[in-house]
């Protein structure tokens, strides 16, 4: 690789005139390629990458040489070096949050090398490196429209063609190892997603854009397998895009249909009734809460406010991580429990955790070693609706594998209209995405309408049809008599399950015997006390969390 000291004196040779201060890490200077009055060029002084910010013009050393007309040896002659050791292309990875991971250099002659950060340093392998994303991660989980090439010089030169059309929802992307190395685990990074493959002019090519198709297939929005016309043999994106303008390569996407996956028609496709039943003999149905959740079952916790559906969530939680009774209803498996508590402030949060883990009473297992817990400290921010935020967390969940993901509350997790039927379903439909991969449930916690109470449990749930259709089981929150005050204290919880017959509804308290002790649920028929506790159970706003 070259030097400061050599990128300094080519770049010297090539802009006479011009003081140039390699002592910087990006070196401005005017840009020979336009007329140039703002120092619109940009040079990293290590690397000797270049970017003209006024003419969008950009790469390595070679690079620069073409655009002026030149001569590659001249490189060679101004750094000193032979030609063989100056980078064509330097191409960077990095991770969904845009951490570098590793770089990938190509040489003249098509040689490849890969190198690492090691200390203060490099080093020239990959070793350790078991992983290798997809290029562009970080640029692909927030885009909307997805282009998969063949190789990182193809998506290079795609990219910047969209960056000058200002396509700033879209980018072009591609594996590390090439054709025939795809990876199934990549999928989850395309969901919901407009995918276009390109295959390159050859048999390989085109089996490798089949087998990336048939893997995004029901994952993506849509895929297509996109031919270009007039490409040479083994021709990619990168030809196209020298004698094609970009409209006319997104002309040939929209005129693509998409792609579905080839039907064996030799495989039966339908069977006798009998035989389709003798597959797999009928069992009851599995429960994880006995007359309300199924276990994979998606679900709802609805709740106007202060009827203390965060005080439900949290108790259910810990009852199905610590198979303990929830209500006085049998939990009979013990589970994995993530919950993602987005509303309230994490002292909140843990300080509901900590009261109600100490109200369990003869649990069977001691400890929470099931329960997961994300807030505010964890990750700031949190969207359904955004693959940047959705992605790093569907990682983070694999990790543990949990059997239910609670999520509270929906309200804050997104950024479309509540009421927008179609803008909804996208954000309950990644909820669906999210289970399916990780192979586990969910649980949103929600906000009871204002006109609720009417037909069934889901009509309670606020905004779009979309978010009361999504659910299979619901449990809806309320409060017995509002106007009552001997009534006013006594919550209500009603369940409803497409699993089978619903547990019948129960009435409970949120009890503390004592002023910030241990906080328990109790079905009013098990509460001696029958009178409105004299100190309401709340978080005391001078309480110090242990």
């Amino acid at each position: 690789m070259i030097t400061r000291e050599q990128v300094q004196r080519y770049f010297e040779s090539r802009l006479p005139g011009q003081r140039l201060n390699f002592n910087l890490k990006n070196v401005p200077a005017r840009c020979p390629f336009h007329d140039d009055q703002l120092a619109s060029l940009s040079i990293h002084s290590e690397t000797g990458r270049w970017r003209c910010h006024g003419c969008g013009a950009r790469g390595q050393l070679l690079d620069f040489e073409k655009h002026l007309g030149g001569n590659p040896e001249a490189v060679a002659n101004a750094c000193g070096i032979p030609l063989d050791r100056i980078p064509e292309a330097v191409y960077s990875y990095t991770d969904a949050f845009g951490g570098l991971l590793f770089e990938k250099i190509r040489f003249p002659g098509k040689k490849f090398l890969s190198r690492r950060r090691s200390g203060g340093g490099w080093v020239w392998n990959l070793d350790g490196v078991a992983d290798k994303p997809l290029y562009q991660l970080r640029r692909l989980v927030t885009a909307r429209f997805v282009f998969v090439c063949n190789g990182e010089k193809a998506a290079d030169a795609l990219n910047e063609a969209l960056d000058r059309a200002g396509e700033t929802e879209s980018c072009a992307t591609c594996t590390f190892d090439g054709e025939g190395k795809w990876r199934g685990e990549y999928a989850k990074y395309f969901t919901g997603k407009a995918v276009s493959v390109f295959p390159d002019n050859d048999q390989v090519g085109r089996d490798h854009a089949a087998e990336v198709a048939r893997s995004l297939a029901g994952v993506a929005h849509v895929v297509k397998v996109v031919e270009l016309e007039g490409l040479p043999e083994k021709g990619d994106v990168y030809d196209y895009l020298q004698t094609h303008p970009l409209a006319d390569l997104l002309g040939k996407v929209k005129e693509t249909p998409p792609y579905r996956v080839p039907v064996q028609t030799a495989r039966r496709m339908f069977v006798p009734a009998e035989e389709f039943l003798s597959r797999r003999p009928a069992k009851q149905t599995d429960w994880i809460v006995q007359g309300c959740i199924q276990r994979g079952g998606n679900g709802m916790i609805v709740a106007p406010p202060g009827a203390g559906k965060s005080y439900i969530m949290f108790d259910l939680a810990i009852s199905l991580a610590t198979q303990s009774p929830f209500l006085g209803i049998e939990v009979p498996h013990r589970l994995k429990v993530a919950v993602m508590s987005r509303e309230d402030h994490p002292d909140l949060t843990r300080w509901r955790l900590q009261h109600i883990w100490s109200g369990k009473r003869g649990v069977k297992y001691a400890d929470l070693d099931h329960l997961y817990l994300n807030t505010r400290e964890d990750l700031p921010q949190f969207y359904l609706d955004d693959d940047s935020y959705l992605i790093p967390v569907m990682e983070n969940l694999e990790e543990f594998q949990p059997d239910i993901v609670f999520f509270d509350v929906l309200k804050v997790m997104h950024g479309s209209e509540e009421n927008d039927n179609t803008a909804m379903h996208k954000v309950m439909s990644q909820v669906t995405n999210l289970t399916t991969k990780l192979k586990c449930a969910a649980c949103i916690v929600h906000h009871e309408g204002y006109s609720g109470r009417v037909g069934s449990l889901k009509g309670r749930a606020r905004g779009a049809s979309a978010i009361g259709g999504w659910p299979e089981w619901v449990m809806a929150i309320g409060i017995t008599n509002p106007t009552d005050p001997q009534r006013e204290w006594i919550r209500k919880i009603e369940m409803e399950s497409k699993a089978g017959p619903a547990h019948d509804p129960v009435e409970f308290v949120i009890w503390s015997d004592v002023e910030d002790g241990p906080i328990t649920l109790k079905p009013v028929k098990e509460t001696v006390v029958a009178k409105k506790p004299e100190k309401p159970v709340q978080m005391p706003l001078d309480s110090t969390i242990q």
